[in-house]
Order: C-alpha cells, then structure tokens, then sequence
C-alpha cells in the first residue's frame, strides 16, 4: 500500500493482527479468560492495571523498540492535560484558549514528524534546491488514532466536558488494545465514565462474542476473499493486459472489500471492548444504503467523522460563523490529508469535500429534492466508487489510467484474461452477499419480527448459528492466504 509497512506492523514487520492465530487461538481468550477472573474483585484499578499490561504485550508483540516512546507519547498526554486543568483555574479564558492550543499542538506536530515530515521536505528540497532530511523518524503504531484521542483528551478538559483522568485512567483510554491500532477513535469525555467501576455482566459478554463473530465473518469470510481476486487481477494485469470489464469489477470488488475490511475490524474492537465493559459508539451504520455524500460521511467511519466535527469543524465556526462551506472544505482536504502522505488520499478528501459543498449548496432547490432517491442513490455510490479507485491507487497516474480503462481508454488490445474469467461462481456468491449484507440497514423489519427473534424461545437457534458462523469464520481464517487490514496503515 501506500505507507511504509514497516511504519505500520514495526521493526519486527509482523504484527498481532486479529486474524492471527497468535492473536484468535491464544492471546484473545487468554486476555478474556483472564479479565473475567480478575473481575471477580471488583477493582476498578485492577481491571484497568491487567488491560494496560495486556496492551502494552499486544503492543510490543508488532513494535517492541517502540514501546517506551509509547509510554513518553501517554505521559506527555497526560501532564498536559494536568496543565490545562490548573492553567484554566487561574488564567483568564484568552490565556488558557493559547495554553491549550499549544498543548493540542505537540501530539500533532508529532503525527506530522512521524508520518509526513520526509513528504514536507521533499517539497521543499523540490523548490529550493536543497537536500534537507529528516533522518529515520520512529513510528508509532496507530499513531494517527491516538493523537486524535490526544487531541480529544487536552480539549475535553478545556471545554470542561471532562476532568483530567489519573494516570492508569489515561493509561487504559489510549492503550486499550482493541482499539489501538486502527480505532474507533474514541472521545475522552465518552470514555472517562467508564474507567471507574465495569460489573462484569454474562449478557454483555454474550452480546461481545457475538460482534466479534459477526466482525470476523465480515473480515475473513468477504472481505478477505475479495481481496484474494483483486490480488489475482493484479497479477494477471501486469502479466498480461486486461479489458475494461476487468478494471470495473476489480474497482467492484475494493468498494465492497474495504467497507467489509473496516466494518469488520471495527465490529471485532467493539466486541471486545463490549466484554471488558467499555462501550464504544458505531462506527459504521450502513454507508451504502446512502443517498447523498454527505450522508454517507454521516454513516462511515463514524468516529473520525465526529471527530473532524467536534475538534476541527466547530471550532472553525462551523454552520454558524465564518463561511460554511470554507469549513466544510477545510474538514475533508484534512481527512484526506490525515490518511497519508500520498496525493492520492488528497485528491479523495478534496473530492469529498467538493460534492458535500455542491449538496450542501444545492440541497433546498427544487431540482435536487425533486430527484428520485433511487438516482440520487446511484448517483452517490458513483462517487464513492470512483473515490475507491484514488483510495487504492498508488499514484494519481494510476489512478488516471485505471479510472480511463474504465470507459476503454488504454485498456489492452487483445489481453490474457477477461472479466469473465474472474467472475467465478464463487466471486458471484460474495458479491450477492456482500451487496446483501451492505443493503440489509435500508430494510425495514416488522417489530413483530424482531421481537420474535430476540425472544427467548429462539435463543437456542441463534446460539447455534452464531457458532456456525464462528465455524466457518475459522475455516476462512485457517485456508485463507490473503488477510491484510486495509486500515492499519493509517
């Protein structure tokens, strides 16, 4: 992909990723098994000590060497959000804004170090003639995560929406293992309340294991497969040329492989969290049932979109002062820009950002709400799958090439392999199901029917189709040569 993989999995190169039987066989029900009989004390502080040490071994399993600068990035969180604390107690409002500014600068000016400071000097070298360098930087995994969640913690103090946290209580929010490598981004002022007393509850854990179930079978079972065919495109293109059928199935594919990809790990991280008694916000509610770009920003990744809100979005004004739609660009340049280096990532967040200003300057015209939704919706899905296409590129050239082959422009004259080859029975069946499992949200079920099949006569049958759908996550998970996060390079 686009960053460094060793940026992204540590200087081990081989990271704990949830689909590693290191990680599914051993680590997980170690961590679970071991936190239900903690709990039995019902010590807060103890809880919280036990996930912090089962975090930072989850941690050091992919970064080692990284560990202690880990630790440096929560301490330096931690006592600046100690001094926004006291330094709002005693200056005026003007004073403590300056001090928390600064404060909220360090984690950032840090994520810019780490991830894009070669990037800045290349530029610069590139119009100056200069050769200046920016040595090796060390890079912290997840640190695009835990300096938002850096950010949120010095602000929330600001605002007074939350108190500053002991340090085991900040410890445990940014360490957290299920969430530490690629979210949600979880708010301070939300997590906070739940670092004191968590009553271990069967129910909950029930309901985390069945997430977690759900999570893998989006994970393993579609996600992983489709990216296996998109692998096997890319192989054949090189080797041999490809028509246009090829490039927009396989751009198909990656629109449905990365929502699966990312719902699914966020699915796995709620779960989780779900059993250790932390409950974390969705953080997908079905993107692609959406009728308009700025809706789908509504129902994807929903943590990093609150985020920008809460944190960029606001402060700029936002609906109410300075120029709307200057804000509502500036928020999604920044999202694109917080996704890498490459100008790719830019162009998707610039091209996000354009369609939301036209919807938003267009949504009351006649014209606009006149629209059926079903156009509206082909429409939107349009973008967003052009989007994809600059989201898996590795260049804007790429990108180009890939997006004119899809209208026949520079596509092989007499190539190896068509679409039809790739469109297998078993590749047919994914994206009935992965078409199925994104539309699902748009259905409205009867409420006799949900309280039928939450009921308590049917409990026993959802038990077993739950360890069905566990079963065949593992068989995945075990004959499964292909099981990259798309998201942990971010």
């Amino acid at each position: 992909m686009h960053t460094n993989m060793r940026a992204c999995f540590g200087e081990k190169g081989v990271f704990m990723g949830y689909t590693e039987y290191v990680f599914l066989f051993a680590f997980l029900p170690f961590s679970i098994v071991l936190y239900i009989l903690v709990s039995q004390f019902k010590n807060a502080k103890l809880n919280n000590s036990v996930l912090i040490i089962l975090s930072l071994l989850f941690y050091s399993w992919g970064s080692f060497s990284t560990v202690l600068l880990f630790l440096l990035f929560i301490f330096i969180a931690y006592l600046l959000g100690n001094l926004i604390y006291y330094v709002k107690k005693s200056e005026t409002p003007e004073i403590t804004r300056v001090w928390m500014l600064a404060a909220a600068a360090v984690p950032v000016l840090f994520l810019v170090y780490s991830k894009y400071a070669g990037y800045i000097l290349a530029i610069t070298n590139r119009f100056t003639g200069l050769s200046l360098s920016a040595g090796n930087p060390v890079v912290l995994i997840g640190i695009s995560f835990i300096t938002f969640e850096a950010v949120s913690y010095i602000t929330d103090i600001f605002r007074g929406d939350a108190e500053p946290g002991t340090f085991l209580d900040v410890m445990v929010f940014f360490s957290l293992f299920p969430k530490l490598v690629s979210g949600p981004i979880v708010l301070w002022k939300d997590f906070s309340p739940q670092t004191g007393r968590r009553d271990f509850l069967p129910g909950q854990v029930e309901q985390g294991i069945n997430r977690i179930i759900i999570g893998y079978a989006k994970k393993a079972v579609i996600a992983d497969s489709l990216g296996a065919v998109i692998a096997e495109i890319n192989l054949k293109i090189a080797a041999g040329g490809f028509d246009s059928g090829t490039i927009w199935l396989k751009s198909l594919l990656y629109f449905f492989e990365i929502y699966y990809d990312f719902a699914g790990y966020s699915d796995i991280a709620i779960g989780i969290c779900s059993i250790f008694g932390f409950r974390l916000k969705e953080n997908f509610n079905f993107p692609y049932i959406s009728t308009s770009v700025t809706e789908f920003w509504r129902r994807w990744h929903i943590s990093l979109g609150t985020w920008f809100r809460e944190y960029v979005y606001i402060p700029l004004g936002g609906n109410r002062k300075g120029n709307v739609y200057l804000n509502l660009f500036i928020v999604f340049m920044l999202t694109g820009i917080w996704h890498g280096e490459n100008m790719t990532f830019i162009l998707w967040g610039i091209m996000h950002g354009i369609c939301i200003v036209t919807e938003r300057i267009i949504r009351n015209k006649k014209w606009y709400t006149g629209t059926p939704v079903i156009i509206r919706w082909l429409i939107t899905m349009f973008i967003v799958y052009l989007g994809w296409i600059l989201f898996m590129s590795e260049s804007c050239q790429q990108a180009a090439q890939t997006i004119l082959a899809l209208f026949g422009r520079g596509v092989s004259g007499s190539p190896d392999f068509t679409w039809q080859y790739f469109l297998r029975l078993k590749v047919i069946l994914l994206l009935v199901i992965a078409v199925a499992g994104s539309l699902i949200g748009a259905v409205r079920f009867p409420e006799s029917w949900k309280s039928i099949l939450c009921s308590d006569k049917t409990l026993i049958i959802r038990r077993a189709l739950f360890l069905l759908l566990f079963a065949v996550d593992i068989l995945f998970i075990i004959n499964s040569t292909y099981s990259p996060f798309i998201y942990f390079q971010f």
